[in-house]
């Protein structure tokens, strides 16, 4: 435009009205910074010089507000340092837990399958052992609980100091010479901890003397009861080879296809012992004599052959009828059978209804004599009343046709097939005589079986009591600071702004003072394995230390295997159990090893145990407010005054910050002690070796030490309000 607001000589119309307007001439307005052209170049570099000045110091205020915020950041930073003390305190005390935990199921659970090696003959050279072990770890579990408690209070107590030695070290770690020097504290809230209180006696003890007591008495009962299990199934054995055999061989099952043609459901071949019962043979021989009976017919048209099929008419009717009230019972309860026994000779026929029944008709023969017909087909309708072989013999009538029938005849049908192998009632004979054999060592097994169950039953009720106990015998952190940490940290090293942020074109002796922040933190639960690999970690290397302790090698691994399953909750204990059973020789004739590990495996998984807790807690900045707000402590309490006073009264609050000094001073004073290298919260004592669980104390917390704290502590309280620079605290 060059003339800038030169204008004609008509005057801008407004309101449709005509304005005169009186502008001076161009050469009146004419100075060093502009003339007719624009702006000259005087004027040119007096606006760069004050654009330029105006971008330095924004960029210097920048800097001086980013170097002073920089008091905030290291202010969170020492927060989550002495928070980070308080989680490796829980996470240490968790630790702790699952150790005394799983000391107490490992003890449980070696007692437990001690018991059950007692119930299997020959088992106490494990079980004993076994035993021993519980009684091992039971004593460790009771000096490490008392460790643990006097370790994990030592802790807390020291865990002020700690949490305000790791703020101070971070703080500290930020300095920069000539820009920062930076004094921290940090306050735990609550400032103290809760005591750890536990019963160190779970009745481990008297468990311990019950299995002393009761243990000759239940391996005595066991070896009884797998003697006659023994008995029993060697009797079963044989009874279920007279009834099924082997493949090819003579048997029930396989004279009853051969002599009777039965197949299909009626004779059924089992080729497992443990799916077939003596209640399988008696069904098999019901059917047989069933379809003997019903297919028998004579051989031939002799009187001879009618008069031997009509014998075996009625051997097989009375085979049916004696079957038919036979019967075989077998339950968890017991056993019982009753089974006929068919005669081999004339002298057991003569035992049996085959003898005394009148299955015989008396007459007249032709010839007019009184006789005992062969058959009945032998009367040709002659008028006939029925008699007994017992009373034909003592009445000494003769048989018709003459002396073809006695009571010999009778005896021989079964013989011959008892007597040998090709018979059908030979292996009945030997089925009956096992299930005889069996029903007998059933019933001395089942009072001896009852015995060890009842003994065993009542260890384990015992051991479930223990665990509950156990179980409600945990440990729960609540140390210092297990609400949040509160840090105070102040930039006390000074400068000039010209110096702090040199800028061209600008020139400020304006001083910039401390500089004081404040920040909050507290625990959040974290999914982390950090808990697990502990646990894991704590046990390397401890089988090769104990060596040929008398800690046995099922007992070692059991152990450490609950206590690296421990995170898997109950899966894990229950399964480090179940593998410790399953590396002993449990199997015995009587099963009452197996039953036992059953037993001890359903009481184990039979008590509720609570999730396990071994996720890594993490600090979180929160409001520092919201922190001190949930304690009553004088530190605390001090914070939250002086907060509110700030919001009423910006400056005359920072007056009152050396007070809240002095009340953390004050909390502080008997913790002030040297740091070691490493806290021994406790130690595992298992048959003479100590595995000790340490935390390490950082280098920067223990060259730091109380020294730096004190100066902190110390510098801080002196702080005059006018170093503040008048400013607001925030």
């Amino acid at each position: 435009m060059g003339g800038g607001f030169a204008c004609g000589s008509r005057s801008p119309i407004v309101g449709g009205g005509v304005v005169s307007m009186s502008l001076l001439p161009l050469s009146a307005r004419e100075t060093a910074f502009f003339d007719e052209r624009g702006f000259t170049t005087s004027g040119m570099a007096v606006a760069l010089l004050l654009s330029l000045s105006l971008v330095f110091t924004a960029s210097q205020v920048y800097q001086v507000n980013a170097v002073s915020a920089r008091v905030q950041d290291v202010a969170d930073s020492a927060a989550l340092a002495a928070q980070g003390q308080v989680a490796e305190y829980v996470l240490a005390a968790r630790v702790c837990d699952a150790v005394l935990f799983s000391l107490s199921v490992g003890g449980l659970a070696c007692a437990g399958a001690g018991v059950a090696c007692l119930c299997v003959p020959g088992g106490a050279a494990i079980g004993d052992p076994l035993i021993g072990a519980s009684k091992s770890l039971f004593e460790s579990r009771l000096r490490f609980c008392r460790s643990a408690k006097e370790g994990l209070e030592s802790y807390q107590k020291a865990l002020p100091f700690l949490a305000a030695l790791r703020a101070t070290a971070v703080a500290s770690s930020n300095n920069r010479e000539g820009r920062h020097r930076y004094l921290a504290i940090a306050a735990l809230v609550p400032f103290s901890g809760e005591p750890i209180a536990w019963d160190d006696d779970i009745g481990s003890s008297e468990l311990s003397d019950d299995i002393d007591r009761d243990s000759d008495e239940l391996e005595q009962a066991a070896t009884r009861a797998d003697e006659e299990a023994r008995k029993a199934n060697d009797a079963k054995e044989r009874g279920f080879a007279a009834d099924c055999g082997s493949e090819g061989s003579s048997s029930m099952f396989e004279r009853a296809s051969a002599l009777a043609g039965l197949n299909g459901r009626e004779n059924l071949r089992y080729s497992s012992i443990d799916a077939w019962s003596f209640g399988v043979g008696l069904s098999r021989a019901r059917a047989y004599y069933r379809q003997r009976l019903a297919s028998e017919r004579p051989l031939g048209s002799s009187d001879e052959e009618r008069m031997k099929s009509y014998l075996r008419s009625c051997f097989y009717r009375y085979a049916v009828r004696e079957l038919a009230s036979a019967f075989v019972r077998d339950t968890e309860d017991g056993f019982e059978a009753s089974l006929p026994h068919f005669p081999r000779n004339t002298a057991e026929m003569r035992e049996t209804r085959l003898y005394t029944d009148e299955l015989f008709c008396e007459g007249t023969s032709p010839e007019g004599h009184r006789v005992v017909f062969a058959y009945p087909e032998a009367a040709a309708g002659s008028p006939t009343v029925p008699i007994s072989l017992q009373r034909m013999e003592a009445e000494g009538i003769p048989s018709y046709p003459d002396g073809l029938l006695s009571a010999s005849d009778m005896g021989r049908v079964a013989a011959a097939s008892t007597s040998i192998d090709n018979g059908f009632e030979h292996y009945f004979r030997e089925f009956v005589e096992a299930a005889e054999d069996y029903e007998r060592a059933r019933k001395q097994l089942a009072p001896l079986e009852k015995e060890v169950k009842r003994t065993a039953d009542g260890l384990f009720s015992k051991i479930r009591s223990v665990l509950e106990e156990a179980v409600a015998a945990r440990i729960t952190p609540l140390p210092p600071g297990r609400n949040g940490a509160i840090a105070i940290v102040t930039d006390v090293e000074g400068a000039s702004v010209s110096r702090l942020a040199p800028a061209p074109f600008v020139d400020s002796d304006a001083f910039l003072g401390n500089r004081t922040a404040v920040a909050g933190a507290t625990l959040l639960e974290e999914a982390s394995d950090e808990g697990s690999t502990a646990l894991s970690s704590l046990l390397d290397g401890v089988a090769e230390r104990f060596g040929s302790s008398l800690l046995s090698s099922e007992a070692l691994a059991c152990w450490s295997d609950i206590l690296c399953g421990y995170a898997r909750g109950k899966e894990g204990v229950v399964s480090a159990t179940k593998d410790l059973l399953d590396s002993l020789p449990l199997g015995s004739a009587s099963g009452l090893g197996d039953w036992a590990a059953d037993g001890l495996s359903s009481c184990i998984e039979s008590v509720g145990l609570d999730p396990p807790k071994l996720a890594a807690v993490k600090p979180v900045l929160v409001n520092s407010g919201s922190v001190a707000a949930s304690s009553d402590d004088p530190a605390a309490a001090n914070y939250l005054s002086i907060k509110k006073a700030v919001v009423e009264h910006p400056l005359a609050a920072s007056r009152s910050f050396p007070s809240l000094i002095s009340a953390i001073q004050g909390e502080m004073s008997d913790r002030l002690e040297g740091v070691p290298e490493t806290i021994e919260v406790a130690s595992i004592e298992v048959a003479g070796t100590d595995v000790p669980i340490e935390v390490p104390v950082p280098d920067s917390v223990r060259d730091s030490a109380s020294g730096v704290f004190r100066e902190a502590l110390d510098r801080l309280r002196g702080l005059e309000p006018s170093e503040y620079g008048g400013g607001v605290w925030d």
